[in-house]
């Protein structure tokens, strides 16, 4: 474990940034030592919860980066309602603008998803935050449409058993 290894273990602390209708984000800062120096950051955006760390850790461990890790809107602990990631583009804008922010942070963001977290970074490019300078996706869609209407037919079980599978994070929207 690389990151055990550190002369210095990074600090972990929460917060909740305001989003631009004023909602509050559940965010975990993981900053490297030295903590006060500007660096990169790695966001991971998600609505499965802190299970994403382990990919913004690497970034943290090789890179010196950074890691910012938030539950999406609506899930777990943050604020707001779930909405299929319609307001995930000015989610991401609003979170990339409070890092930009920081004491630690030297402007630079990059975005790290994979599977629903990799949809979140899809729509991040819409705003076109000056801040993104980078991203990773694996296992996702950025067209929501071609994903629910595979080939042209609708796959009611891909959207109902995902939605389904979303209920406790989502507390219960992803019901009928």
């Amino acid at each position: 474990d690389r990151i055990s290894k550190l002369p210095h273990l990074p600090r972990i602390s929460l917060h909740r940034p305001k989003m631009a209708d004023g909602v509050g984000l559940d965010t975990i800062l993981i900053n490297p030592y030295p903590y006060d120096q500007k660096k990169g950051t790695c966001l991971v955006r998600s609505p499965y919860g802190p299970t994403t760390e382990n990919l913004a850790d690497v970034f943290v461990a090789t890179n010196g980066f950074a890691a910012v890790l938030q539950d999406d809107r609506g899930t777990f602990l943050s604020g707001g309602k779930f909405d299929l990631w319609k307001t995930a583009a000015s989610d991401g804008n609003s979170t990339m603008t409070w890092i930009t922010q920081q004491p630690w942070s030297n402007g630079e963001v990059f975005t790290a998803g994979i599977s629903a977290d990799g949809i979140n970074e899809a729509m991040e490019v819409k705003s076109a935050p000056a801040s993104l300078k980078g991203q990773m996706w694996m296992w996702t869609t950025a067209n929501g449409h071609e994903f629910v209407f595979d080939g042209g037919a609708y796959r009611q079980d891909v959207l109902d058993g995902y939605l389904n599978f979303m209920n406790l994070e989502t507390h219960g929207e992803g019901k009928d």
